[in-house]
Formats: C-alpha cells, structure tokens, sequence
C-alpha cells in the first residue's frame, strides 16, 4: 500500500511538474528569456525573481527554513511586477498567492505582451527581443 502511495504521489508531482514548465516556459518566452530555463528546478526561480525586478539569490535563500519566508515575500513582489508588465493588476497577484496554477494558466497561455516600462526594472538581460509593441518612450505617450 505504502509503494502504491509512493508511486501516485511521484506521477502527481512529475504531471505538475510539467505543466508548471510549460507554462512558465511561456511566460519566460513573453519575457525575452530561454523557455528551458523553466525546467531548471532552484534556477527557473532565480530567473523568475530576476525578471520581476528582485535579486535571483532569494531563490536560493528560499530553501533555508524558516529564512524561506522572507524569499516568499520578495518572490511575491517579483509576481506584482511581472502581472504589472503583462498589463494585470493586483487582482492577478491575488489569484497567484490562493490559485497559483490558475494563475500560470492565464498568464501563460493569455494573448498579453509584455511591456518592459511597466513595474520594476529587471535585473537580469533578455536572451532575446521580446514579441509584441516596443515600449513607448515618455515623450511619445
């Protein structure tokens, strides 16, 4: 029973697994950023941080207990500003902080660009032009 227990469990984490990489791999691709990075565990979330204008490091400092809380707060700032740069608004970080799985399905597969002049600046550089509109200058609003 406790075998049978193990292996549900492992095809349940391996499914979910997947689908978080794609559609994170597709939020990177709007971002400018390789989509494999997304099925790189500890580094997917570094560059996630990155994008979202916070320091990759907090990935890292997230996998010390208790220390982790801090990492959470500043990864949920990083998801603010990436809903900011898809053109969402708190509501978006809402639904990320009590339905996270939701939330990628609607960011990922949503017809949203991303707009680099909007929220924090990032911290890291594309690997690539991101598609859709270039960002207006101030003068030209």
């Amino acid at each position: 029973l406790i075998a049978v227990v193990y292996v549900v469990f492992t095809i349940l984490f391996l499914v979910f697994y997947v689908f978080y990489s794609i559609l994170l791999g597709k939020v990177f691709k709007k971002a400018g950023v390789s989509s494999y990075i997304a099925w790189i565990p500890v580094y997917n979330n570094w560059k996630l941080l990155e994008i979202g204008g916070q320091k990759g490091y907090w990935a890292v400092v997230g996998l010390v207990p208790f220390v982790s809380i801090i990492s959470l707060i500043f990864e949920l700032v990083s998801i603010h500003n990436i809903n900011k740069k898809l053109g969402y608004d708190a509501t978006m970080t809402m639904l990320a902080i009590l339905l996270a799985p939701v939330w990628l399905i609607i960011i990922g597969l949503g017809k949203n660009t991303w707009n680099e002049s909007l929220g924090d600046p990032r911290l890291d550089t594309p690997d690539f032009t991101p598609a859709g509109p270039a960002p207006q200058s101030p003068a030209q609003v």
